[in-house]
């Protein structure tokens, strides 16, 4: 835990020396990427529960001949483009470190990029992005940020209305995971503003589909992969994360109210898709998983909505109470170690 407390108290300092350069989100951004790429590369294969799985499969990927690879699919339970970006990994180097190592270039490196671009404020995604343990989930659901790694750079062709380019950049996710595919529903989102009674109706008919759950679920999984998860109708989780998204939410509202703008609407739709999703995985669990594609956007819909806080009282206040709160959160889940990843352990322990 140590290491991750350490890392909270590196970013806060790179806020404070570089807050008066005209490219402090740059400096930022470059050297937060160095220090959670080092985490991650480096950690042990004991940080991260399902990293035994992936390192298993990625040696069998590696000894598969590459005219045998389609037919793999179903041993290893992985989709093919992820197959296929194991093989060629492997053409490097079959060491497991080796993987391990490319895997946290590219997911972490994929983030600090986007919060570059989206970001007011690259410290404090930084912040939510480890606080609210998005950067654990990194070092667990590799394959799942791997997709996200092309979805969230996505949105910019969303917000061009690119629709094009989009749709191909979804696909190109759905072959690392499956689940990938949810996005497209974005596009369909992106065509309503947010008004009030917009948001209304969304939860309206967010608690719709959370009525009739059983029924849909049945008709979409039965014939799937998935279909196993069906047992555990009635049986979900996710209250806490549901307590957190909920927060945030309120938080919007708030700010629209007062604003009545649009420049961050794309981040609105994807963060209450997150939020159904959250109230579906309380019915199933299996929903869970899906909402870790859409919350992590809240790593810049928190500080595009500080940003825009008019008095600088009001600011601070915000700012302080978010800070708080994710820290509180950080920590309980430090103490409840959900995905193995404490204590953190160094490949060379």
């Amino acid at each position: 835990m140590y290491i991750y407390c350490l890392t909270l108290g590196i970013i806060v300092i790179l806020q404070v020396i570089f807050r008066k350069y005209h490219y402090n989100n740059f400096y930022i951004s470059i050297l937060c990427a160095i220090i959670l790429i080092g985490i991650s590369a480096f950690r042990s294969v004991n940080v991260g529960n399902d990293l035994h799985v992936y390192l298993r499969r990625f040696a069998c990927i590696a000894e598969t001949e590459w005219q045998d690879l389609w037919n793999l699919r179903d041993i290893v339970d992985f989709e093919f483009g992820y197959i296929l970006f194991c093989k060629i990994l492997s053409l490097f180097s079959d060491n497991p470190r080796w993987f391990i190592f490319i895997t946290s270039v590219i997911i972490i490196g994929s983030w600090e990029v986007f919060f570059y671009k989206n970001s007011p404020s690259v410290w404090f995604s930084n912040w939510i992005f480890i606080t609210l343990n998005i950067f654990f989930g990194s070092m667990n659901l590799l394959r799942q940020f791997l997709a996200m790694a092309i979805l969230y750079h996505s949105l910019q062709f969303l917000n061009k209305k690119r629709y094009k380019e989009y749709v191909c950049a979804v696909l190109l996710a759905s072959t690392m995971h499956s689940a990938a595919i949810i996005w497209l529903a974005l596009i369909v989102c992106q065509r309503i503003k947010i008004k009030a009674t917009h948001l209304l109706a969304y939860m309206v008919f967010i608690f719709l589909v959370i009525g009739i759950s059983p029924v849909l679920l049945q008709a979409i999984l039965s014939n799937t992969k998935y279909s196993p998860y069906l047992k555990f109708l009635g049986t979900g989780s996710g209250y806490i994360k549901l307590l957190e998204i909920t927060i945030i939410f309120l938080m919007f509202a708030l700010y629209y109210y007062r604003n009545k703008r649009q420049s961050d609407s794309i981040y609105i739709h994807t963060f209450i898709i997150a939020l159904g999703l959250n109230l579906l995985s309380l019915r199933i669990s299996i929903a869970g998983r899906l909402v870790e594609f859409f919350f992590p956007i809240s790593t810049v819909l928190l500080p595009s909505i500080l940003q825009k806080v008019n008095k600088k009282r009001n600011y601070y206040m915000l700012l302080v109470i978010i800070f708080l709160l994710s820290y509180m959160r950080f920590v309980r889940y430090c103490q409840v170690d959900l995905g193995d990843v404490v204590p953190y352990q160094v490949c060379f322990h």
